[in-house]
């Protein structure tokens, strides 16, 4: 045969199998049976040489899998769905891998796991936990499963196309077959009758635990309970009777019931009797019942009818004593009486409760107020009216929304929304409206509850905490000002000690480019080179300024300026450090008082800002503007902490606004630092040297931004006040061209700074001596030769010029001195309060400079 047909038709053979065995899933015996047949088929066509190998695998397939799923449906009442369609997917693809000519995965897979299949059969019989899993038949059943198993694995081995197979195992199938199927039917039917077996014996259970409940419950029940027959004779009675009536429940047996009742009374129990058998249930029949020793009791009877399995009609009575019904029913209306007493008490409780706290919370000074489940207000106190301006009775009906702040309103709603669920506190803190627009600050606390109708409410008190939050805030600002002064102190000590270091490095870099260039043709390229580092260690100087002025120790000049006039003269200036990409608008300048200030250090200040708003918008340009106007209560009591109505003194206000970037809090933080920036070209001097200027002022400076929407800065300086620093001296006379003489001690602690000043005070003609040190310089006063001048340094480390100039003063009145410093005169002399008879030199300074200073300051000791 063809491969292609063949493979067609076991194709269809497949489908056909697989939708048959759907409905066999739960029928063992069916399922069984197909098993077997595909055996029998197999050996039809083997014996007429009809069964190619192809087939053959098919066919195996087909039993292997039914043989599992009839155990799976013997053993758990229902066959796995896929099982037989996956079986027969598996034989199709290794017959038609047979019928193609190769032998490879498929066939290999369906030769290992037919076996298997069959094995697992065996193992699910087994493993079974049906009543009939321990008999012999099914021990039996699995041993054949597992020869079946074998005896497919040999039918593969022995499989020859073109002729038929061995008569011996042809026998050994029909054997195999006739003993499995047998075996399979016979364990079915016995499984079928050990199963009606078992169903009779739970049957058989299940009435005689009913017959223990019924005793049970008869014999605990409070009431008679009896049963009675067609003709009402008694068949059974509780032991309640014999306690009640005195009747051992065995003595009424066999008895009429209405033997018991009053003959009065046997009308009624007629009709009752009547009414229990057509209706199948009477109660409420009230009859005298005889006690043994013959008085009678009232009874209440109830009585229910049925019928037995054997068509046989039977009554349940029950009685209970009826004088104990009434003494229930009169101590039920005591109890209602007494009930109804109570709850008028607790209303007229309640309402004094509900008046008591009105009253309460209608004259608090807190706002209280309570709202429904739906988070409207119901009840509002008068408070409301004079904390926030609001008519209460206007908010009944509405929600707390409309008093809440935007930026509180979400918050305040998760809260009373978890309140309400949880039917606890909550405490918050959220800002008011109040009537004329601003905002009050509340603490609120607040509960949930059940009214009496069980409905959801929120009463809540809050606290008017609006000043307090004020002084919270401005001991917050006034601790942030703190801490900023502290660091800016520490870092301006910093500033100070290096300047004064990088002082004496630039003097004597200075000066020995000064010896170097001297020595030097002035048109060589050895003079050019010692120029460059001249212009270079200016620059430096110049730096050096800058950190004194941050530090406020640079010299100043002051004089009474006029803002506007200040701001107009350095328009150039300020278009200069704006650059082309930025738009710069000066506003005019109102009329505003006189500032007492150094012009030259304000205009680098309005410089420094303008240049610090143009980098900021360097990437796509923008608009810079600068004004003057008089400062605002509001600007000096957050720059100072005042609380009065009007500032004590005048105040003008320099402002400096971009729209660039902006900055976070952060970076506020940090502008002022020296040497910090955040521009790659910045050395992060230029607000360091602004706030230095400002402070020494006795101003301060201000800062406005927020990341995204530009940076304000604004200068805060008093109009009048008194002068701070000294007046500038006059221009000393130029020095005499007459040749220098005397001896000079230098007094300066680096070396390379005391060497360039001897060297210096050697060419203009002097004699020159050099210590480190002003112990070193005392031990030489008095000596000889004489000294005509000490050039002094003002910060040493054993003993500052301060303490050498007073000992010299003492023990050389006569001496001429010259104070060397990096601070300015003002600083300087402030140093050396009480000191008469000095020059002051700044370093560095140049040869010429030293030499005038030190001449003059002779001739003024010789006067």
């Amino acid at each position: 045969m063809e491969a292609v047909p063949l493979i067609a038709a076991m194709t269809a053979a497949a489908a056909l199998l697989a939708a048959g065995s759907m409905l066999l899933l739960e029928q063992p015996r069916r399922l069984w049976a197909a098993a077997w047949a595909s055996v029998l088929a197999l050996g039809f066509l083997t014996g007429v040489h009809w069964a190619p190998m192809s087939v053959a695998l098919f066919l195996g397939a087909l039993f292997s899998a039914c043989q599992l799923a009839g155990a799976l449906a013997f053993t758990r009442g229902r066959a796995p769905a896929w099982l037989i369609p996956s079986a027969l997917a598996l034989g199709l693809a290794a017959g038609a891998e047979a019928a193609l000519g190769g032998v490879g995965f498929w066939i290999t897979l369906r030769l290992v796991s037919g076996p298997l299949v069959t094995l697992a059969a065996a193992g699910a019989l087994l493993r079974s936990e049906l009543p009939i899993a321990k008999s012999r038949k099914l021990l039996a059943l699995p041993p054949i499963l597992a020869v079946a198993a074998f005896g497919e694995v040999l039918h593969m081995l022995t499989f020859a196309p073109s002729t038929s197979a061995p008569h011996w195992l042809e026998a050994y199938w029909v054997v195999l077959m006739i003993t499995g199927f047998t075996m399979q039917l016979r364990i079915q039917d016995d499984a079928a009758l050990r199963s009606g077996a078992a169903i009779s014996n739970a049957a058989q259970r299940d009435r005689d635990l009913e017959r223990e409940r019924f005793r049970a419950l008869t014999e605990s029940a409070f009431d008679l309970v009896a049963e009675l027959d067609d003709n009402e004779r008694f068949t059974y009675t509780s032991p309640r009777y014999e306690e009640v009536l005195g009747h051992a429940p065995r003595s009424l047996l066999g008895r009429p019931a209405r033997g018991l009742l009053h003959s009065d009374d046997l009308p009624g129990a007629e009709h009752f009797a009547q009414l229990a058998d057509h209706a199948g249930r009477a109660s409420g029949f009230l009859a005298r019942t005889r006690h043994r020793d013959g008085h009678y009791l009232w009874m209440e009877h109830a009585a229910r009818g049925f019928t037995t399995p054997q068509g046989k009609r039977r009554f349940v009575l029950s009685s209970r004593d009826a004088a104990s019904r009434q003494a229930q029913e009169e101590s039920g209306k005591r109890t209602r009486d007494l009930l109804r007493e109570q709850v008028w008490e607790q209303i007229g409780a309640i309402k004094e409760s509900e008046a008591r706290f009105r009253a309460l919370a209608g004259y608090a000074p807190e706002l209280i107020s309570e709202l429904d489940e739906k988070g409207r207000f119901i009840f509002a106190n008068s408070s409301f009216k004079e904390l926030l301006g609001i008519d209460p009775d206007a908010l009944i009906g509405k929600t707390p929304a409309l008093l809440l702040h935007p930026t509180d309103l979400e918050t305040s709603r998760k809260d009373l929304r978890r309140a309400y669920r949880l039917e606890g506190t909550w405490r918050g803190l959220h800002r008011l409206r109040h009537a004329d627009g601003s905002w009050r600050w509340f603490d609120n606390t607040g509960r949930a509850y059940r009214s009496a109708k069980g409905e959801l409410r929120f009463v809540s008190i809050g606290h008017d905490v609006t000043e307090e939050r004020k002084r919270e805030e401005e001991r917050r600002q006034l601790e942030e000002r703190v801490q900023q002064t502290q660091r800016q102190e520490s870092l301006a000590v910093l500033a100070g000690g290096i300047a004064h270091d990088f002082n004496n490095l630039l003097a004597a870099i200075l000066g020995n480019a000064e010896l170097l260039k001297a020595e030097s043709d002035s048109a060589g390229e050895r003079a050019r080179r010692i120029g460059r580092i001249h212009s270079a260690a200016m620059h430096g100087s110049a730096l050096t300024q800058q950190l004194l002025a941050y530090t406020g120790q640079s010299s100043r000049t002051l004089q009474r300026l006029d803002p506007g006039t200040l701001l107009q003269e350095s328009q150039g200036l300020l278009r200069a450090a704006a650059g082309v990409h930025c738009q710069l608008e000066i506003s005019p300048s109102p009329p505003l008082p006189a500032l007492e200030a150094d012009a030259t250090e304000l205009r680098q200040v309005l410089v420094n800002l303008v240049t610090n708003a143009s980098e900021a918008q360097a990437a796509a340009g923008g608009r810079i503007q600068v004004r003057t106007t008089r400062a605002t209560r509001e600007a000096l009591r957050q720059a100072f902490g005042q609380r009065g109505e009007d500032p004590p003194e005048p105040w003008v206000a320099l402002e400096v606004e971009d729209h660039g970037p902006g900055m976070d809090p952060s970076l506020r933080r940090r502008i002022l630092e020296p040497f910090y920036s955040t521009k790659a070209p910045g050395r992060g001097l230029g607000l360091a040297v602004v706030h230095g200027i400002v402070t020494a002022h006795r101003g301060a400076l201000q800062v406005e931004s927020t990341a995204g929407a530009g940076s304000l800065f604004r200068v805060l300086l008093p109009a009048t006040g008194p002068a701070f620093a000294t007046p500038p001296e006059a221009p000393r006379p130029a020095a005499e061209t007459e040749s220098a003489h005397g001896r000079v001690l230098v007094v300066d602690d680096d070396d390379a700074v005391r060497e360039l000043a001897q060297v210096f005070l050697e060419r203009s003609g002097f004699q020159v001596e050099g210590v480190s040190g002003g112990r070193e310089a005392l031990e030489r006063i008095g000596k000889r030769p004489p000294l005509a001048c000490v050039l002094l340094d003002l910060a040493m480390p054993d003993m500052n010029g301060t303490e050498v100039l007073r000992a010299l003063r003492e023990r050389a009145p006569e001496l001429a001195v010259v104070v060397g410093t990096g601070l300015a005169d003002e600083l300087a002399r402030e140093q050396l309060a009480g000191q008469e008879a000095y020059q002051l030199i700044h370093k560095p300074y140049t040869s010429e400079e030293l030499q005038r200073s030190v001449s003059q300051a002779i001739r003024d000791a010789q006067r």
